[in-house]
């Protein structure tokens, strides 16, 4: 495990200025490398730092779209809390990954994709 996997992605999602992607793309990189640690990145949507929440969007399409399974069991907390969490320095979007409508089609998806592995 490298030395940048040993710090927690809140503090990695930190800093800098908010329109930039900070460690955004290497976090995306570890999450789909190591599932487990998915949790952790979805926490940091709790961050007191207005930064992270705004970079955690960013990396969980980035997710998304290379693995919508990972997601499946935050749909709930996505939909229903997260895209309530006031953000002052851009919305928090789980939007354009997951509308309510798509919940159905997505579990049936990665439902199939599951059982066909």
């Amino acid at each position: 495990m490298s030395a940048a996997n040993k710090i927690p992605f809140e503090t990695r999602l930190s800093g800098g200025h908010p329109n930039s992607l900070g460690d955004t793309v290497k976090v995306v990189e570890e999450v789909l490398k190591q599932p487990k640690r998915f949790k952790e990145l979805f926490d940091c949507y709790l961050s007191d730092d207005e930064v992270v929440r705004l970079r955690t969007s960013n990396t969980m399409k980035r997710v998304a779209r290379e693995n919508k399974a990972l997601l499946v069991p935050y749909l709930d907390a996505m939909l229903d809390d997260i895209s309530k969490i006031p953000q002052p320095v851009g919305a928090l979007d789980a939007g354009p990954t997951f509308r309510p409508a798509d919940r159905a089609h997505v579990e049936t998806a990665v439902g199939q994709r599951q059982e066909n592995s």
